[in-house]
C-alpha cells in the first residue's frame, strides 16, 4: 500500500517540475532581448538593396515517466538559425542547428549549412544533400561542397565532400551509446543532364572510398567497420511517341568492395585485361562484386483514360554507399489503368503485378508475390464523397532445390477491404464535417501457427464529427473508435471515444486546444484494463515577428499486466526578422 500511495505523488511532482521549467524558458525568452534585436535590425534598414532576413527558434522538451523505464530522454533543448542575406536576386542562406539531449540515450549534434545562390547558379558548403539517381546518390549526408547549375533545361550537379557513415551511427548495440568509430570516407558524385520531366536524358556518376591512411585505425573494431569503396553510374531518360505513348528507363550500375583489406582477386586480373586499367580507379578484390538496377515503364494517357506497364529488377546484393537502404533480389511487373467519367463524378484506379525473388537462384526458396489494388472514388455531390478500396496480396514460396519426400509449398495472402464516406456541410455560422471509416484485414499464412490457426482477422472503424464556428473561433470534434484483432485463439478489442476543443482568442492572436481520450481494452471478452490519453497545446503570437508555443500529454495506462504512467512535454519560441520596409 505504501508503494501504490506514492506513485501518485511521485508522478503529480514530475508533472509540476516539468510545467515549471517549460514556463520558465517561455517567460525567459519573452523578457529576452527580442527588443534589442528589432533595434539592431532598424538602425541596418535603409534604401540599400541589402536585405538580412531569416528565423531563430529555440526550444525543448521534458519527459517522465512512472511505472515503467524512461522510453525518452528526460530533457533536450534545441536551437536552430536560418538566416539569409539577399543583393539584388543573390541569396545567400545559412543554417545552423544544435540539438543537446541530455541523459544516456544519444549525442549531442550540429549542422551548419550555407547555400548561395542566383538565379540558376546554387553553391553549398557544410552539412550537404542532394538527390540524384535513387539507384546511385540519394538522400545521403555530407560535409563538403555542391554546386548545381540549371539554366534553362540544361542542369549540372556535383558534391564533393566527406559523407557519414550510416553503420557507425546505427549499430551501437556492442559499443554502448557510442558512435562507432570508423574510417573518414571521401566521396565525389556529379549529374549532368538536359529537357523536361517526360523527356530528358541524365548521367550520374559517383565514386567514394574509405581513406585509410587519413583514419585513426587503431580505434577502429575490424569486426564492425571495414575500409569500403564504390563506383557507380546511372542512367536516367524518358521520351514522348505517337504522340499519347511515353517511355522512362532508369538504369543504374554499382562496383562495390566490401573491404579494401581484402587480398587476391582469383587472378582474374591477369584472365581480363580491363581490370587492370581499372586498379587505378577502383580497388577489385574477392569482396568486389558489379551489380545492375533498374526500372522501365510505358504509359499511355487520355483525357479521361490512362493505362502503362512497369518493369523493375534488382539484382541480389545490389549496394551504394550513396543510399541508406536499398531492397535487393526481387523483379516485379505491373499493370496500371485509371478511369474517370467527364466531371469526375466516378473515378477508378487500379494496378496488378507479380513479384519474385531469388534471381540467382541461390537461395532456398523462391517467394512470388501478387498484388491487386483497386480505388473507386465516388462524388455525386461537392459536399459527399465515397471511396472504396480493395487491396489483394498473395504470396507463394516454393523451395528451390529438390529433396526427398519434401513437398511443402507456403502461401500467404492478405486482403483488404475499406469504406471511407465524407460529407460536408457548410452555413452560415457553422462549418460540419461528417466521416466514417471501416476496415477489414485479413491475413492467411499457411507457415504460420497459431493455436492450430493460420490467419489473423482485423476490424477497425470509426465515427468522427466536427464542428467549426467561423464568428466565435471555437471548433468541436468528437470520435467513436473500435479496433478488434482475432490472432489464432486471441481476441483483443478496443472500443473508445475522443474529444477535441479548439479556440482562438485574443484576437485570434492565441490558440487553445484540449483533447481527451479513453479506450476500454478487453482480452479474450474479459476486461483488460483501460488507458486515458490528454493533450493541452497553446500557440501565441506574440508580436509580428515572435511567436511562442506549449505542448503537453498526459497518458495513464492500467492494465492486468502493467499499469504506468508518461508525462511529455515540448516548448519553443521563434523569431523571425528582415531589414526590408514593408
Amino acid at each position: 500500500m505504501n508503494n501504490t500511495s506514492k506513485r501518485p505523488t511521485y508522478f503529480t511532482n514530475k508533472i509540476r517540475k516539468g510545467a515549471l521549467t517549460i514556463c520558465g524558458i517561455i517567460l525567459l525568452a519573452l523578457n529576452s532581448s527580442a527588443q534589442n534585436i528589432d533595434e539592431i535590425i532598424d538602425k541596418v534598414k535603409n534604401k540599400d538593396p541589402l536585405v538580412l532576413s531569416g528565423n531563430i527558434t529555440t526550444g525543448m522538451s521534458a519527459y517522465a515517466a512512472n511505472g515503467i523505464d524512461n522510453r525518452r530522454n528526460p530533457f533536450a533543448f534545441y536551437t536552430t538559425i536560418s538566416p539569409t542575406v539577399s543583393f539584388r536576386g543573390f541569396r545567400l542562406p545559412f543554417s545552423f542547428t544544435y540539438r543537446d539531449q541530455k541523459g544516456s540515450f544519444s549525442q549531442p549534434f550540429q549542422r551548419i549549412k550555407i547555400n548561395p545562390t542566383y538565379k540558376w547558379i546554387s553553391v553549398g558548403y557544410g552539412n550537404v544533400t542532394m538527390d540524384l539517381n535513387p539507384y546511385v546518390f540519394s538522400g545521403q549526408y555530407y560535409r563538403g561542397y555542391s554546386l548545381q547549375l540549371t539554366p534553362g533545361k540544361f542542369r549540372f550537379k556535383a558534391g564533393y565532400g566527406y559523407l557519414e557513415n550510416p553503420l557507425a551511427q546505427i549499430d551501437t548495440i556492442v559499443e554502448g551509446t557510442y558512435i562507432l568509430p570508423a574510417y573518414k570516407r571521401k566521396a565525389i558524385t556529379a549529374l549532368v543532364g538536359y529537357g523536361s520531366p517526360k523527356t530528358h536524358v541524365d548521367l550520374t556518376f559517383f565514386r567514394a572510398k574509405d581513406l585509410i591512411a587519413q583514419s585513426e585505425v587503431g580505434d577502429i573494431n575490424p569486426d564492425l567497420v571495414t575500409p569500403q569503396e564504390n563506383l557507380a553510374l546511372g542512367l536516367d531518360f524518358g521520351f514522348n511517341f505517337l504522340k499519347k505513348f511515353n517511355f522512362k528507363a532508369n538504369v543504374g550500375a554499382s562496383a562495390y568492395t566490401s573491404n579494401i583489406n581484402s587480398v587476391g582477386d582469383f587472378g582474374l586480373s591477369n584472365e581480363i585485361p580491363i581490370l587492370q586499367s581499372l586498379s587505378n580507379v577502383f580497388t577489385y578484390n574477392l569482396t568486389s562484386k558489379l551489380q545492375f538496377a533498374g526500372d522501365a515503364s510505358i504509359n499511355y494517357r487520355l483525357k479521361h483514360f490512362g493505362t502503362g506497364i512497369e518493369y523493375k529488377r534488382v539484382s541480389p546484393g545490389y549496394q551504394t554507399l550513396g543510399t541508406y537502404y536499398f531492397q535487393e533480389d526481387f523483379q516485379n511487373i505491373t499493370l496500371k489503368m485509371n478511369v474517370s467519367t467527364p466531371k469526375n463524378k466516378i473515378r477508378l484506379n487500379g494496378s496488378g503485378g507479380i513479384q519474385t525473388n531469388n534471381l540467382n537462384g541461390l537461395r532456398e526458396s523462391t517467394r512470388t508475390r501478387k498484388i491487386l489494388n483497386t480505388t473507386l472514388i465516388l462524388s455525386p455531390w461537392k459536399s459527399f464523397n465515397t471511396t472504396i478500396r480493395f487491396a489483394n496480396f498473395q504470396s507463394d514460396r516454393t523451395p528451390s532445390f529438390n529433396r526427398i519426400g519434401d513437398t511443402l509449398k507456403f502461401t500467404q495472402s492478405t486482403e483488404n477491404y475499406s469504406i471511407l464516406p465524407l460529407l460536408m456541410l457548410k452555413g452560415e455560422k457553422n462549418s460540419t464535417t461528417i466521416s466514417a471509416m471501416v476496415n477489414y484485414q485479413k491475413l492467411i499464412d499457411l507457415g504460420l501457427n497459431l493455436q492450430g490457426y493460420s490467419g489473423i482477422d482485423n476490424y477497425t472503424g470509426n465515427l468522427n464529427v466536427s464542428v467549426y464556428n467561423r464568428i466565435t473561433d471555437v471548433g468541436i470534434a468528437g470520435s467513436l473508435l473500435y479496433n478488434k484483432n482475432i490472432m489464432g485463439l486471441n481476441e483483443n478489442q478496443r472500443i473508445g471515444l475522443n474529444g477535441t476543443y479548439s479556440r482562438k482568442v485574443l484576437k485570434k492572436k492565441m490558440s487553445l486546444s484540449g483533447n481527451l481520450g479513453f479506450m476500454a481494452n478487453t482480452l479474450n471478452n474479459e476486461s483488460d484494463g483501460f488507458t486515458i490519453t490528454t493533450n493541452a497545446s497553446m500557440n501565441y503570437k506574440i508580436k509580428r515577428k515572435i511567436s511562442a508555443g506549449i505542448n503537453g500529454n498526459i497518458l495513464f495506462r492500467n492494465s492486468t499486466n502493467q499499469s504506468y504512467q508518461e508525462f511529455r512535454a515540448t516548448a519553443r519560441v521563434s523569431y523571425q526578422f528582415t531589414t526590408k520596409k514593408s
